[in-house]
């Protein structure tokens, strides 16, 4: 078994940036998203309780931005296994 891992390459702690550094822009992505989407989601409701339009329109808010973001991380990460 031991000698399965002599060829292996370990990754070193200054590959670790990437993982940081995609999770702060997923981070602040999702955050003002979801604070840009929510008001154009409350625009176009239709919902007419007030009580149920403003967690409805947040949560659409969110699958759109979480929907992009799986869209764009395929993309990239698609471009980096070719």
């Amino acid at each position: 078994m031991e000698e399965a891992f002599k060829n292996y390459d370990w990754p070193s702690v200054t590959n670790l940036w990437i993982p940081f550094a995609s999770a702060s822009v997923h981070l602040l992505y999702h955050h003002y998203g979801v604070k840009f989407m929510t008001p154009l989601y409350l625009s176009v409701s239709t919902e007419k309780n007030k009580d149920l339009r403003e967690p409805k329109a947040k949560k659409n808010a969110d699958n759109f931005v979480r929907a992009t973001y799986l869209v764009c991380s395929s993309i990239v990460c698609l471009y980096y296994l070719n």
